[in-house]
């Protein structure tokens, strides 16, 4: 039975909507944050109708009780939190307030220009917000309080309020209307949108059940793999930053953006969260509203990375397509003799070894070795042969300038480099492999080509998870209320799909290198720019 909630949700959006202009993406992010439970800020300019929003989201959930109230620096705590009991005061000599009608007996709270709170103010605020508990004389009382909503023109700049600010998770800017079309619905519409029908308003016993179901999602591998790279992300551009609180995270902050995770998947009734609910962490980790731009490209980068859309297979098809290059070049000849070992190259050349150079290399001859190098020369690594005179020369004669150096790479003798210094920094890039296999037996190269052939078979299966994922992508953007910004996975679907491409082509070389006759066949292995970020990502 098909669940009605997302679709009275996306209804409820449009009653909410109806005659606000460009308002819609803040009412949808804002709306799922009363879901779960966080506070909400609404930032941004005067006029810019987030009154006008905060009010709209007190009416999205049925009969509950609202309480709404406009700050300045002379706000008492009378004002907030109800004026003290003098009955309590008299008969039991306890000092209480009345609470009822004022926050502490609120569901759903607006408070306007909440960055206006007095010292005399805060502290029960911050208490309130974060463990929903409001102290009545020396008693705790838990509150009713589903979420307040929060809104200002501005950041605190006052220290004392940066506690007042880390309670809300959900921050959202609230600019000016920006199209011309825009515009011009907004200064020729009137008139306020009616009531939410009772069909479609939120009912409190739906909210419980509703962050009962989100208690019990999870976090996919690939949501885990996001949220680690985005985290390292935030971690890195803070300690390149003069002011490494600009990218803080607080714990609170993380935990209370993956609850609202958490309820984007339990909404249409999924039991994990997945890499399309992580764009609304573009609305919870960024602390100044000119860093919100910032924060939204590092969610997007850990989004497109291709590793997501290939999903939980691609960990254990890499592992297989290492252990396979790992296993050729580790093979006794093959190995020492034939390989070239693990080298950058950039267009290197290929070119057949004389039987001589050839026994010389197998015996790791030192002399032979000398003789069959590599080069780093304008980004290239190409191999060189060094005359009677001991001086180098590229395979066309060409002298090599003298201030080049002849060095050894690799844990071997299997090669020696001869490389400039410029390009000695190219090195730390991920490397490439060179095979030959002529003194492969015949019986290992046909285990291997089973191997390749199993590591081929491996890849489709990877592919065609990969299609089934974008398809499923596309079906939940079609049900879920709050989200319909995936470009980000689209682009990493695109770059998964040229990855895939391009290790089969890899693959491919590596078969025909395999299957290739005659005593000299060669492969050049190398990662592509798609493939390095993708496995540095794994």
């Amino acid at each position: 039975m098909r669940d009605p909630l997302p679709e009275r949700l996306r209804a409820l959006l449009a009653h909410l909507d109806a005659d606000l202009v460009e308002r819609d993406a803040v009412l949808r992010v804002a709306l799922l944050g009363v879901l779960a439970g966080d506070n909400v800020l609404l930032l941004g300019p005067p006029g810019t109708a987030k009154s006008l929003v905060a009010r709209r989201l007190t009416e999205a959930v049925a009969g509950a009780r609202c309480f709404q109230y406009l700050l300045t620096r002379f706000t008492t705590p009378e004002e907030l939190f109800g004026p003290v009991s003098l009955a309590a005061l008299r008969e039991r000599d306890a000092f209480e307030r009345k609470v009822e009608g004022y926050l502490p007996s609120a569901e759903i709270a607006f408070i306007d220009e909440v960055f206006k709170a007095s010292s005399a103010i805060l502290n029960t605020l911050l208490t309130l917000l974060n463990e929903r508990v409001f102290f009545n004389g020396a008693a705790p009382v838990p509150v009713p309080l589903v979420a307040l909503i929060g809104a200002s023109n501005e950041t605190p700049a006052d220290d004392t309020l940066a506690a007042l600010y880390d309670r809300f998770g959900v921050r959202l800017l609230v600019a000016p209307v920006g199209s011309e079309a825009g515009f011009l619905a907004l200064v020729e519409g009137g008139g306020d949108a009616a009531p939410v029908p009772d069909a479609l308003a939120l009912r409190p016993e739906e909210l419980t059940a509703l962050r009962a179901r989100a208690a019990e999602v999870r976090l996919s591998p690939a949501a885990q793999r996001a949220v680690l790279k985005l985290r390292a992300g935030l971690n890195e551009r803070a300690a390149a930053c003069e002011d490494p609180d600009r990218f803080y995270v607080s714990d609170r902050r993380w935990r209370n953006g993956v609850r609202l995770l958490r309820i984007a998947a339990a909404v249409v009734g999924r039991g994990r969260v997945e890499p399309v609910d992580l764009t609304l962490l573009r609305h919870t980790l960024w602390n100044h509203p000119e860093d919100a731009a910032a924060v939204a490209a590092l969610v997007d980068e850990a989004l497109e990375d291709p590793a997501l859309a290939l999903g939980d297979g691609f960990g254990p098809v890499h592992a297989r397509w290492t252990a396979l290059l790992t296993g050729l070049r580790d093979t006794p000849d093959v190995g020492e003799a034939l390989s070239e070992g693990w080298a950058l190259r950039w267009g290197a050349e290929r070119w057949t070894l004389s039987d001589a150079e050839l026994d010389g290399c197998r015996t790791a001859d030192p002399e032979a070795l000398l003789r069959f190098g590599l080069i780093g020369v304008d980004g290239q690594l190409r191999r060189v042969r060094t005359t009677d005179d001991g001086r180098p020369r590229t395979r066309w004669g060409h002298s090599l300038d003298e201030a080049l150096r002849l060095v050894r790479f690799g844990q071997g003798r299997d090669a020696l480099e001869l490389e400039a210094g410029e390009v000695v920094a190219r090195r730390r890039l991920a490397r490439g492999v060179r095979f030959g296999f002529g003194a492969l037996p015949r019986l290992a190269r046909e285990a291997r080509l089973t191997e390749v052939e199993a590591l081929r078979a491996a890849l489709d299966t990877l592919d065609a998870a990969r299609g089934a994922a974008a398809e499923a992508l596309e079906a939940q953007l079609q049900v879920h209320p709050f989200i319909t910004d995936a470009g980000p996975l689209r682009a990493g679907q695109a770059r998964a799909a040229l990855l895939l491409d391009e290790w089969r082509a890899q693959v491919d070389a590596l078969a025909g290198a395999l299957q290739a006759g005659g005593r000299w066949a060669t492969a050049e292995i190398e990662p592509t720019a798609a493939m390095r970020e993708a496995l540095e990502s794994a």
